[in-house]
């Protein structure tokens, strides 16, 4: 027993130990800054203000919402509380969690324990700033990958911090950065120091390798649906002349094939993938907009199905008369408002999925309606002989 109680307490001294080896090695990494060595290429360090001196530039920051192309991807202005969607990277040089922010177009870190700041580079000098932006993953619906980077070329589909720059999220062992594609340098925050890249670091990108994208559990917000009527359009004339001295019937048929329309609408810009489906009742509408749910439609998000119109009509001509009639057809147009769910696959397999909002959109002929000019006489036409007097008679 004696022995047990010996080996237990050898082990729980030799993991206390080795938790205090890896803080220290911790803290002493934090301490002494990013090492110097020989496969590091193009490596410059700048010596710049002491710590209290680092500058807190107040600046009018960009709208967040002026510069978005990574779909849910996004800028969003510090209030001072994390969002568990902030995009983040688990900085093992310091055993940290750093988050990516941006000031202006500098892209830099934020870490709780560092102060409400981001800690960015500009003009070769290390700054930190409370108003910043910092990243966020919507839903954490976009794949995101750190690629290589390169001073020869940019990485597709890289991070842009802001339209008229190009500045991206860069990282490497150390932390994050920026990286500048013209001055092809990745640039890293340490401390009151400077330090820059030629290669080495790596870029933030988001993927667009989207296979498929499909939508369901369609909810139609009935009360907000809108019927748009357009003016009436003739798809059908015929004339009957009717020159005998009797009057007779005519019937007239008509027939038009005409398409309708539908097509579902997202409101964000987040549909890329090769292929495109929906899974949603269809509405039928009538005209007091009341819709009711057809059978599940599947299949592409905008659709077009071909109708024919078809009715006849029998018309009492008059002698030496002519009569016109025609179809006159009614357009509308509805949107509903929907709320879905929108789930994404991407080539290599993963899944990401997120609810969105959008349109409903049916254009389709909703009334015929058979219309019937008054008969005028024929012009011109041949005199009719008068009835014979019954009571007369040839001598």
């Amino acid at each position: 027993l004696q022995m047990k109680l010996a080996l237990l307490l050898l082990l729980t001294l030799s993991s206390t130990s080795l938790q205090d080896v890896v803080k220290d090695s911790q803290h002493r990494n934090e301490d002494r800054g990013p090492e110097i060595t020989a496969n590091t290429s193009s490596l410059k360090h700048q010596h710049l203000l002491s710590p209290h001196k680092i500058r807190q530039k107040r600046h009018p920051l960009p709208d967040p919402s002026t510069f978005n192309t990574n779909g849910q991807l996004k800028w969003q202005r510090w209030d001072g509380s994390l969002s568990n969607e902030a995009v983040s990277i688990d900085n093992t040089y310091v055993g940290r969690k750093d988050y990516v922010c941006k000031y202006q177009c500098h892209a830099g870190f934020y870490n709780p324990n560092s102060g409400s700041y981001c800690h960015y580079t500009n003009g070769g000098e290390v700054h930190k700033d409370p108003s910043f932006e910092i990243l966020v993953n919507e839903n954490n619906f976009e794949i995101l990958e750190w690629k290589k980077g390169s001073a020869n070329s940019a990485v597709q589909h890289s991070v842009r911090t802001c339209s008229s720059d190009e500045i991206y999220v860069g990282r490497n062992e150390y932390g994050l950065g920026k990286v500048h594609q013209i001055k092809k340098t990745f640039f890293l925050p340490w401390k009151t120091k400077v330090y820059t890249y030629g290669d080495n670091y790596e870029v933030l990108t988001v993927s667009k390798d989207v296979k498929s994208e499909h939508i369901s559990k369609v909810e139609y917000n009935n009360n907000e649906a809108k019927i748009t009527q357009y003016p009436s359009a003739t798809m059908h004339v015929s004339t009957i002349v009717n020159n005998e001295c009797s009057s007779t019937l005519k019937t007239f048929n008509f027939s038009k094939t005409y398409q309708m329309k539908r097509r579902w609408d997202i409101h964000s810009s987040v549909m890329l993938g090769e292929k495109r489906t929906i899974s949603a009742a269809i509405p039928n509408i009538s005209m007091e907009i009341s819709p009711e749910l057809s059978p599940e439609y599947s299949g592409a998000l905008t659709d077009t199905q071909d109708f024919t119109h078809s009715t006849s009509l029998e018309l009492n001509i008059p002698p030496n008369h002519y009569c016109r009639a025609y179809i006159a057809e009614y357009h509308f147009k509805v949107n509903i408002p929907f709320s879905a769910r929108l789930d994404r696959t991407y080539g290599n397999g993963k899944s990401t999925g997120r609810s969105v909002t959008g349109t409903y959109e049916n254009i389709w002929n909703g009334e015929v309606q058979a219309v019937v000019d008054r008969c005028e006489p024929v012009a011109n036409a041949s005199p009719c002989p008068e009835n014979p007097d019954p009571n007369s008679h040839v001598p």
